[in-house]
């Protein structure tokens, strides 16, 4: 008479008598050791694939943390070079974002290849063409710092209700602007301190 499988698992050969019920320990081994034979390749191709798999994300996080060590941190940004666009006077456009970035400690600096980084701006005006005119007309300052690699290293935009004049809203922005930029250049500081 044929005998039944000591396993659920298809084995060669490891059957059982129906008459005895209890099970050998050297039949359990067997027939548990055979699973385990087709499956340790796979085992072991899986651990390689894992440790591939490490391996290409340390490379990959490492070139990442290479290419951010070479940019300057914020912190490290001490003379700012203030661009101005050639279609108005340079004076007019640079003279209170210089004077605001004085006031926090920063040095401007004439001369672009003397600058840690570059200041840009541009503004903006929103205006309300239809309503009754109880929705005020707004102002809009976008400003980055750039690397002279040309790597955007820091941008910070401002916006509210216009002033009287452009001037006004030029030095409201100026302000905000400057005043944005220190404190951010104090949390990179903090930041590389602890680090």
């Amino acid at each position: 008479m044929r005998g039944t499988k000591l396993c659920g698992v298809p084995c060669r050969g490891h059957e059982q008598p129906e008459s005895n019920n209890a099970l050998s320990r050297a039949s359990l081994l067997s027939c548990v050791g055979e699973p385990l034979k087709r499956v340790g390749p796979l085992l072991y191709m899986k651990k390689r694939s894992r440790l591939t798999f490490l391996v290409a994300l340390y490379l990959i996080f490492g070139s990442f943390v290479g290419v951010a060590q070479t940019r300057l941190p914020l912190g490290d940004i001490k003379k700012i070079f203030i661009y101005s666009y050639p279609s108005l006077p340079r004076e007019s456009q640079v003279a209170s974002i210089t004077r605001e970035l004085k006031k926090f400690g920063f040095s401007v600096v004439d001369d672009r290849s003397q600058a840690d980084a570059i200041l840009t701006g541009e503004e903006q005006r929103e205006i309300v063409l239809h309503g009754d005119g109880s929705e005020p007309d707004k102002s809009i300052f976008n400003y980055w710092l750039s690397l002279p690699d040309g790597s955007r290293v820091w941008k910070h935009t401002v916006k509210f209700v216009s002033k009287s004049s452009p001037a006004d809203d030029a030095a409201y922005a100026a302000t905000k602007v400057a005043e944005r930029l220190y404190r951010d250049r104090e949390k990179s500081l903090k930041k590389a301190s602890r680090s």
